[in-house]
């Protein structure tokens, strides 16, 4: 047992030199650059080759004279693979140290920042325009789009000089001889490359610009003309609401009797509509109802008086005429007859109810002499039944609109 013991110590002391001895080597390693590259996979290996410790307890695995006796595989060396590594690293470093050396070029301007500056210009402009509120003012959303028209104008100018400060650096480089002949070529097909992207980039923006633009002005004019539209919709309805204001007054001063030319004015003025030609007439003002009435029997007396002076009363002689024609005697409550005196009743018992018309048209059917006597009366009565006439059809005409 104790020559087992003594077998296992010696080829586990003979582990640690070996790798002892791999760790020297990749030290030694002259290529030191490229170490990194080519450290992982020994780092690998190590974990890989890495065993959990066996759990203790409290017995001792065995071990067989064959497994003492087996040899320790010998780690691979790593010294071929890193030196290769480097070799290749250092043929990639000198190519791109070649293909890429622009320290003869001119530096060429951030034109990223400056796209980056127009697409953010851009973006505040569609949000300005998904902003436009639903108010009459739009004076904001115009400025905006100026401004940022302008400024992408601006932008575009920018990138159009340096696109002109290329081209003049790209001369200068093809006038430029290179050191073995072949750099200057590679320089100017490097920025031909990039000259075309930039060319096609600025193309698209202009592009974008445009459409941006375009978009812009047709949601503007959509804007304007709904603008207009709610301005026209508010002034028609600012004139309505004026109107039935001013007709209101004039129904009140045709009530009352009083001057009615200021409402008539705001009338025509908030209005397009035919005023008949009897609303301005009475401006003036015209006769009341109440006036009407009180002179109709006075009036009426006349017209009775006029009918019997000429022979056309309708009454037949004797001494109940005699007294009539005497004390002005007529009828005061309404009958039936052809005569002046019953028409007369029926026009009186019509304007007590305020049927205005119909005592116009029964004092219509009166001899010509009872209706001269009446020429006055007849004039007020009708001038307010005419103007109360065009004040309801003005009244239908606009609750109508």
């Amino acid at each position: 047992m104790a020559k087992k013991t003594t077998q296992q110590n010696k080829a586990a002391a003979k582990e640690p030199d070996i790798v002892e001895e791999a760790e020297v080597v990749v030290d030694a390693d002259p290529v030191s650059d490229t170490a990194d590259l080519d450290s992982a996979p020994p780092e690998a290996d190590q974990q890989d080759s890495a065993e959990p410790e066996a759990p203790i307890g409290d017995t001792t695995p065995d071990v067989t004279p064959e497994d003492a006796l087996t040899p320790v595989e010998k780690p691979r060396s790593v010294f071929a693979p890193l030196v290769l590594g480097g070799v290749v690293a250092a043929a990639l470093g000198y190519g791109a140290a070649t293909y890429f050396n622009m320290s003869n070029a001119p530096e060429t301007p951030d034109f990223g920042a400056m796209i980056a500056d127009q697409a953010a210009q851009i973006a505040r402009l569609e949000a300005q325009i998904a902003a436009v509120p639903a108010a009459v003012d739009i004076g904001p959303l115009e400025t905006a789009l100026a401004d940022a028209q302008a400024a992408i104008t601006q932008d575009m100018a920018t990138l159009g000089g340096s696109l002109a400060e290329i081209e003049a650096r790209l001369a200068e480089v093809e006038k430029r001889p290179g050191a073995d002949g072949t750099l200057s070529d590679t320089a100017l097909a490097a920025y031909e490359r990039e000259l075309e992207a930039l060319r096609a980039e600025m193309a698209a923006q202009q592009e974008s610009v445009r459409q941006m633009a375009e978009e812009a002005a047709a949601q503007l004019a959509a804007a304007q003309s709904e603008t207009q539209a709610i301005e026209q919709d508010a002034i028609a309805t600012a004139q309505a609401a004026t109107a039935r204001a001013a007709l209101g007054r004039i129904q009140i001063a045709m009530d009352t009797g009083a001057n009615f030319e200021g409402a008539l004015a705001d009338l025509q003025a908030s209005t397009e509509m035919d005023i008949p030609q009897a609303v301005p007439a009475a401006a003036g003002g015209v006769a009341t109802m109440a006036m009407l009435q009180d002179e109709f029997p006075a009036a009426a007396r006349a017209a009775m008086a006029a009918a019997r002076a000429e022979g056309v009363a309708g009454e037949t002689g004797g001494f109940g005429a005699f007294l009539r024609d005497q004390l002005d005697v007529r009828s005061v409550v309404p009958r039936e007859g052809d005569d002046p005196d019953a028409i007369l009743s029926r026009a009186e018992e019509a304007l007590r109810s305020g049927r205005l018309t119909d005592a116009l048209a029964e004092i219509e059917a009166l001899p010509e002499v009872s209706r001269a006597a009446l020429t006055d009366w007849i004039g007020q009565a009708q001038a307010r039944a005419d103007a109360i006439a065009g004040v309801e059809a003005l009244s239908q005409t606009l609750n109508q609109n």
